[in-house]
């Protein structure tokens, strides 16, 4: 395991298992729209 997935997984410990799934749900969210958002900048452009 990697460094940096060792160091995730040790700080998703402080959440519970509802906790930990409600926060992918939002991060997943949160990237799907960056995603967008870059995509319609490079369409502007």
């Amino acid at each position: 395991m990697t460094l940096r997935r060792q160091i995730g997984s040790q700080a998703m410990q402080c959440l519970d298992q509802e906790e930990a799934e409600a926060f992918q749900t939002i991060l997943k969210r949160f990237r799907k729209h960056v995603l967008q958002l870059m995509e319609k900048r490079q369409d502007s452009h």
